[in-house]
């Protein structure tokens, strides 16, 4: 059996399909990856080939542009980026299908995945990192800083999605889909976010159903497996710089902008202000060094990478961008978060780590010091949130939501 996996996206979009890539290999099936260049490195079990989509200067060039006053051109610029490699991606892919010998899997926005499975009759499966993705009228998902919500009038929401479907989702993502769809001899898609992006064979959601419990109008092909918590950590060496900076009783707060943002210099200029005003240790993590402030004060170190699963248990506060991956990887580790979203899937999941108790929130626009030295004051202050995180760590102890993936997706398809 034969596994086509396409990845699209930021490091936390990609990484957990490699893990699921390398699940599938260890279990003997033959597995071909396709993903921009910039990721080839970071699969480690040479048995998976890597097949590059684009370039790593158009993956610089995605996310060098700074949206973070306007969540709406944020996703904009994606759809206009998967509207272009969509074609390539599913050329690629079309070469190495075997028909009833293959299956193909995808993140949420790799409709090429989708239509290479309608036009060749194989088997898809759409895995979904984040709960955003599910329209609800029960419980609607946070989209932008103020959205309805499950209080909202009936009449409200079913507007607001009509508004969002007619001058959002069709421009920028149905009509280029139809376009694509008529050149490949598939007849039109309508409301694409509202039922189609979930009528694959089997649709995966990576989150526990505690972090955002099913609705009863969510696809009932959904199965959800959990964190997928992959970070590559095993035989990595934390630099003896980073151990020796972290050896003492100071608090210490890590910094991160992400991986889908390459402009994020005022960010860190106000966290190490802040961090010299507390006098707390500040730890910058991002792998764009442009965007670090010059001749950083000794309290304050740059790291462009490290595991989240190796540094963050050690620190008493992780501020980021609200990714998936960076929460749940922060729940896992028990520290407390401040979450600054600035665009996608990114306010849906804040709102939902607030909810849990184990984070506060700050939106770009009042990411000043005034504020920031604030929040990092109260919950530093703050026993009880410290109680909750150990709580929701304790819940991703036994956490193993790659093989429960793989095992999900070998009793629908290969067990036959």
């Amino acid at each position: 059996m034969k596994v086509l996996i396409g990845a699209f996206g930021s490091y936390g979009d990609v990484l957990p399909l490699i893990a699921l890539a390398e699940e599938f290999v260890a279990r003997g099936y033959e597995v071909v990856f396709y993903a921009n260049p910039i990721f080839q490195s970071k699969i480690s079990d040479t048995k998976i080939q890597f097949i590059p989509v684009g370039s790593q200067k158009e993956y610089f060039e995605l996310f060098n542009e700074s949206y973070e006053n306007n969540p709406v051109n944020s996703f904009k610029h994606i759809a206009k980026e998967l509207n272009k490699l969509s074609p390539v991606y599913y050329d690629l892919m079309k070469k190495d299908t075997l028909f009833s010998d293959t299956i193909v899997i995808h993140n949420s926005l790799l409709f090429a995945a989708r239509l290479l499975s309608e036009t060749e009759n194989i088997p898809c499966v759409t895995v979904h990192l984040a709960p955003s993705v599910f329209r609800s009228d029960i419980d609607p998902a946070r989209l932008v800083p103020k959205w309805i919500d499950k209080t909202s009038p009936q009449i409200i929401k079913r507007l607001s999605w009509w508004m969002l479907d007619t001058f959002f989702y069709e421009p920028n993502f149905t009509y280029p889909l139809n376009d694509f769809r008529k050149k490949l001899g598939l007849s039109k898609v309508k409301n694409i976010f509202q039922s189609w992006i979930h009528e694959a064979d089997l649709v995966i959601g990576l989150f526990p159903k505690w972090f955002a419990p099913p609705q009863k109008d969510w696809p009932t092909n959904l199965v959800l497996c959990g964190f997928p918590l992959f970070d590559q950590a095993q035989g990595y060496q934390v630099p003896t710089a980073l151990t020796r900076f972290l050896d003492d009783e100071l608090p210490v707060v890590v910094f991160s902008a992400g991986t889908a943002t390459a402009k994020a210099n005022e960010f860190f200029s106000t966290s190490v202000e802040v961090c010299q005003r507390l006098g707390i240790k500040g730890i910058l993590l991002s792998p764009f060094q442009e965007h670090i402030p010059h001749d950083l004060p000794e309290n304050v170190i740059y790291i462009s990478y490290v595991p989240f699963s190796l540094l963050l248990p050690q620190v008493n506060i992780f501020v980021h961008h609200g990714g998936i991956g960076s929460l749940s990887q922060a729940l896992q580790s028990g520290v407390a978060q401040i979450i600054r979203p600035i665009a996608y899937d990114q306010f849906d999941n804040s709102d939902k780590t607030v909810k849990l108790g184990v984070a506060k929130e700050i939106l770009p626009a009042n990411y000043t010091t005034k504020n920031l030295k604030k929040t990092i004051t109260e919950l530093l202050q703050d026993h009880m949130i410290r109680q909750t995180c150990q709580e929701m760590r304790s819940k991703l102890l036994n956490n193993d939501a790659i093989k429960i993936t793989c095992d999900t997706i070998e009793q629908k398809f290969f067990d036959q």
